[in-house]
């Protein structure tokens, strides 16, 4: 604890400033589009969040009347029936206003977070697919998160801090009318109160940046070790995935520590002024009392003041405070909107599909900026060809079919289909005219019905069960325990290599793509169905154009030629009719 102690007040009284300058209240300007979807509600719960606040406020005065006017004075028994009757329905009508507002800030609260959460989710789905590729899912979905940590800006009990300001002007007009010399007491230990805010709000700030991003190194780390647990297990290495995550999770302990320390020395510096302040007061009252110049009652009351006092003045002080995590949220969560679009830069056309040739002129790309994956590659595919790209790992073969799909950009050159260049057109203009089945088959825990139509649920049964029938695998599909309906696990895992690649089959010819890409497509397929596949292509692909990459695949044989690549550069093409 003496260690936590000394690092928290180290943080305190740092003077670092640096951090805070990462975080503007500007950004604050971007939910406002959401608060307008709801202003009106928003209008209502403001209005009867006021109505809420000044209700309890006469009620320490009330409680002055009963005992100096009533218990100590003439003992008039109906005013003191109609003072305890008016305080009765004060604290009803307070529980009542209370109880409304909290059902609509609740309401606003979570449709709010649900929209937040909805345009980030799809605003990470339409960044570069480079993106994904540096980033690990445990660690997006982690940062994903950080959503709920924005729920308190539509709450009541941030706007109850803003409206803290009312009170205090209503209470402090109350304070001089009961009794001046003791409000001017009261307020010596405010200038206290905000010093200890002070200091608490700058160390604060890093350390929830740093737990924010410690949880979602947490999170990715087990994300990974769950994806990867088949690894895991057969090299044994589960004590040192354990490891991993105990030493990230120690982490996390200590910020979390030390963010809880800083807090509880804000809130108790802060009870601990409050105490000696009503300490003072009942000191200089008590004098006052003797004297004959203040009464019971009116000491009651003004406590009673006092303590409504304190209430705003600590959410007002704390109001930084309870900002300030609120912000590191908002602009980690606004860093994923900052993030350029894959659609932006792009053009709007329509991809005018007609005949379906496709031309690479002197195309070249790097991943790095240094190493180019291909380098001035020029080719054409005429309608209705076939051609098989081959070569080594690592010639480019895959990052050719990339470029196709828009999932990356040309650095030099240019692609054409039908001379339309695809970086002018739009992304779904483009890929809805290309089918691809790829060697790394990503199913969706559901049914192998809802994978099968994915592209679009609204196949009939009729046309899935023509084309298992065209591949001749409906046996395949009657062994499954539910045929059709049989849920297949994440990712496919109830089944085997080869039956996840002829899902992926049906799935894209389902599609109908003009334009269709074998990336090792059948590399996990027996014989016998991959020469059906064979067959189905040639008989029911005679006018598309076919991509096919490969290494030993007998489709290769079904090209009609064959561009050759090596280190990124097309060695040879070969014409095989």
């Amino acid at each position: 604890m003496k260690e936590d102690l000394k690092e928290a007040l180290r943080l305190m009284f740092s003077q670092r400033e640096s951090e805070s300058e990462k975080v503007h209240l500007a950004d604050l300007k971007r939910l406002l589009p959401y608060a307008r979807r709801r202003w009106k509600t928003i209008l209502v719960g403001f209005i009867l969040l006021i109505i809420t606040a000044l209700i309890p406020l006469p009620i320490p005065y009330l409680t002055m009347m009963v005992i100096d006017d009533v218990l100590l004075g003439d003992q008039d028994a109906r005013l003191f029936v109609l003072l305890i009757l008016i305080m009765v329905g004060l604290h009803i009508g307070e529980m009542i206003f209370s109880s409304i507002t909290d059902y609509l800030f609740a309401v606003i609260n979570q449709t709010v977070l649900a929209d937040i959460q909805k345009d980030l989710f799809s605003r990470i789905l339409r960044l570069p697919f480079s993106f994904f590729n540096e980033s690990q899912t445990g660690y997006l979905l982690s940062r994903m998160g950080e959503v709920s940590a924005l729920s308190t800006i539509f709450s009541n009990a941030l706007i109850m801090q803003l409206i803290g300001f009312v009170q205090f002007i209503f209470i402090l007009v109350m304070l001089f009318y009961l009794n001046w010399q003791l409000t001017l007491v009261a307020l010596l230990t405010l200038p206290i109160l905000f010093v200890v805010l002070k200091y608490s709000s700058r160390g604060i700030l890093p350390v929830s940046e740093e737990l924010m991003e410690s949880a979602a190194e947490i999170s990715s780390h087990m994300e990974e070790s769950f994806s990867g647990i088949e690894v895991i297990k057969s090299f044994g290495t589960e004590a040192r995935a354990s490891e991993g995550l105990t030493q990230k999770l120690n982490i996390f302990v200590r910020k979390g520590i030390l963010e809880s320390m800083i807090f509880t020395i804000f809130s108790q510096g802060t009870t601990l002024i409050f105490a000696l302040s009503l300490l003072l007061i009942l000191v200089v009252s008590g004098f006052q009392i003797m004297a004959g110049v203040f009464t019971i009652g009116g000491y009651l009351a003004f406590v009673g003041y006092v303590g409504m006092l304190y209430a705003p003045i600590a959410s007002i002080a704390s109001f930084g405070m309870t900002l300030q995590p609120i912000l590191v949220a908002l602009s980690r969560v606004l860093e994923f909107f900052k993030l350029t679009s894959e659609h932006e830069g792009r053009g709007d056309e329509t991809l005018n599909y007609i005949s379906g040739k496709i031309e690479f002129n002197g195309v070249s790309f790097s991943y790095d900026g240094n190493k180019k994956a291909v380098d001035n590659v020029t080719f054409a595919i005429r309608p209705g060809e076939k051609v098989a790209i081959v070569g080594p790992n690592g010639a480019g073969k895959s990052t050719l079919i990339q470029l196709l799909l828009g999932l990356q950009l040309p650095q030099e050159g240019s692609i054409l289909i039908d001379g339309q260049d695809i970086t002018k057109v739009k992304l779904s203009s483009l890929r809805e005219r290309i089918g691809i089945i790829s060697q790394n088959i990503f199913l969706f825990n559901d049914t192998v019905k809802n994978n099968i139509v994915y592209s679009d649920p609204d196949i009939s049964d009729q046309e899935i069960e023509q084309v298992i029938k065209n591949l001749g695998i409906t046996d395949f599909i009657k062994n499954l325990p539910q045929g059709l309906n049989t849920v297949i696990g994440e990712r496919g895992v109830k089944l085997s290599g080869g039956e996840k690649q002829l899902l992926a089959f049906i799935r894209t010819t389902l599609k109908k793509p003009p334009i269709l890409v074998l990336d090792e497509a059948t590399s996990a397929i027996d014989q016998t169905t991959e020469k059906k596949i064979e067959e189905i292509i040639k008989s029911q692909y005679q006018q598309n154009a076919v991509i096919i990459i490969a290494h030993k695949s007998e489709l290769i044989k079904i090209a009609d030629k064959r561009v050759i690549l090596d280190k990124g550069e097309i060695v040879r093409i070969e014409d095989q009719n």
